[in-house]
């Protein structure tokens, strides 16, 4: 039923105690399904860099990312799940049962393995995670770091019931920004960060020393085939409801000429019209709307970084966000950001004066801020060397890597 495969902060951080043993911790992280699944490229990178962490991880799909785990040295546990993380196990009656049915063998195997593998400290790396595994992990006393990586636009009374007890069955809770920690407290808690919150930024591998010079764009859009002088504004997420692209299409869409002649709005992320609904919906928004070469579907691209320096600008136009990756992937590599007001936006553009922020929903404050920018080249440059000036201080893989291993030591000791 199941086969193992191995392979040879309250806000202040822990310090390490470098005389001791590493800790033994066990990483649990449910797969989307999607390529562009940047919680789950988060927890790769974070793990890649680990140096003082005995890891072992569980997951429910064999995929490119289990063998990168694998190659970094850890041992991998794959659990089968007969549902879609987040999806339905079926109708009725018999979709509860197997749901209920599957919740209670893994909480069970989970507790299995940790005491089998000795494991000190369980890392969950979202919600799902957490209900598989949670119960199972308190029968054996073992701490529970939780981290969150997204937020709620808005949260029911059962809701907040639900995500108050979630947080009771973990020992720390670790989320992506000082803003965000600061919203999930106000819609859970109505008061300011306890104790047991902690907030340690993503990694991202890939950074410059020095914003693209106009060669290296040139270069990069030869190389993905793009127009050379065009100005290209990247949407760059994996296609579904809460990225929010079939909205921008249809509510953005028929202003785009604000961005001014010669520009395209590119889509990169998971397009599969073919099986997917939502890829769907947003190719026949397009076609109805007339949109043309102004807006372009790209799918899925693994190498990313000639994409950042390929665009002048990036786009968030997404219904929430934590710490959206494809903004601070985009500024380590130079490229400004224009964001709706979601979770972290303010934190790291405006702070750190690398692109703007407008409202919710302002779908044309959104292009006019990306057609000021456009136009005034300074204004572009001065953000670019910013984002990477901000990116290479907050997003560094050594120091957030070993603030997570400093907390699995406390959470150990």
């Amino acid at each position: 039923m199941y086969h193992l495969e191995t392979a040879q902060p309250s806000l202040a951080l822990h310090e390490v105690r470098t005389d001791n043993p590493k800790p033994r911790v066990l990483v649990i992280a449910l797969q989307s399904g999607k390529n562009a699944d940047g919680g789950l490229e988060s927890l790769t990178q974070l793990v890649e860099h680990y140096r003082a962490t005995h890891l072992h991880l569980i997951t429910q799909v064999e995929t490119r990312k289990t063998q990168r785990w694998r190659r970094a040295g850890h041992c991998v546990t794959i659990l089968p799940l007969p549902y879609h993380p987040g999806g339905k196990a079926g109708g009725g009656a018999w979709g509860t049962v197997l749901r209920v049915w599957t919740h209670l063998r893994w909480n069970l195997a989970i507790a299995w393995l940790s005491w089998q593998n000795r494991i000190e400290v369980a890392h969950v790396n979202d919600p799902h995670a957490l209900w598989h595994s949670a119960f199972g992990l308190r029968l054996l006393n073992v701490p529970v770091l939780y981290n969150i990586r997204d937020t709620k636009p808005r949260l029911s009374r059962s809701e907040r019931i639900k995500w108050r007890f979630g947080f009771s069955l973990t020992s720390r809770q670790v989320v992506l920004s000082r803003e965000m920690a600061s919203r999930w407290c106000e819609a859970l808690f109505n008061s300011s960060v306890p104790g047991s919150l902690s907030y340690v930024y993503s990694i991202v591998e890939s950074r410059r020393q020095a914003s693209p010079t106009t060669e290296e764009k040139q270069a990069a859009r030869e190389r993905l085939g793009l127009a050379r002088d065009a100005r290209l504004v990247g949407y760059v997420a994996s296609f579904s409801p809460k990225k929010a692209q079939l909205k921008f299409i249809e509510s953005a869409g028929p202003l785009l000429e604000h961005l001014g002649p010669g520009s395209q709005v590119l889509f990169v992320g998971d397009f599969l019209p073919g099986t997917d609904d939502y890829s769907r919906t947003c190719l026949e928004a397009h076609s109805k709307l007339n949109l043309g070469d102004r807006v372009r579907f790209c799918g899925y691209q693994s190498a990313m970084t000639d994409w950042y320096l390929a665009l002048d600008l990036v786009l968030v136009a997404t219904e929430n966000e934590g710490l959206a990756r494809c903004m601070i992937e985009a500024l380590a590599q130079g490229t400004p950001v224009i964001s709706f007001d979601v979770s972290s936006a303010r934190e790291i553009l405006e702070v750190g004066e690398c692109g703007r922020v407008v409202s919710h929903g302002d779908y044309l404050g959104l292009l006019e801020a990306a057609r000021i920018a456009l136009a005034n080249q300074p204004i572009l440059r001065r953000w670019s060397a910013n984002g990477i000036r901000l990116s290479n201080q907050l997003f560094s893989p050594e120091e957030n890597a070993a603030a997570y291993e400093r907390t699995y030591r406390a959470l150990s000791s």
